[in-house]
């Protein structure tokens, strides 16, 4: 009998909403959006001055799309990281999404920043 409460609890609230909003854990997970934001701009800004740098060498449209990317890409970040300011997270299923794209845009872009290096 308690199972089948359970069900249309998770259904209804989510997976997550059984955490407690106040728990270190979810504050911490709710700037994590926030923070992951922010060393995406920062790779994008380390990116984007190894992309200037080569276009200022050879200033070829390949290069220069390059550079308009990476710029892009760190307003997108920005705006992210904005709107994350403004609208926290009130619980697990809001704020676990975000965090699976950010996460994985940080792995892709450390693995471009080490393409770019070499």
């Amino acid at each position: 009998m308690h199972g089948e409460l359970i069900l249309p609890q998770i259904l209804t609230y989510g997976l997550f909403n059984h955490v407690s909003s106040t728990s270190p854990m979810f504050l911490l997970f709710k700037i994590t959006p926030l923070l992951t934001s922010i060393g995406n701009m920062v790779l994008l800004i380390v990116i984007l001055y190894i992309y200037m740098g080569s276009y200022r060498e050879v200033q070829y449209r390949f290069t220069r799309s390059l550079v308009i990317f990476s710029l892009l890409f760190l307003v997108q970040n920005l705006f992210f990281a904005v709107y994350f300011i403004f609208n926290i997270p009130n619980n697990f299923n809001r704020v676990l999404v975000p965090n699976l794209f950010l996460w994985f845009e940080f792995l892709m872009l450390l693995l471009l920043l080490k393409v770019s290096l070499e």
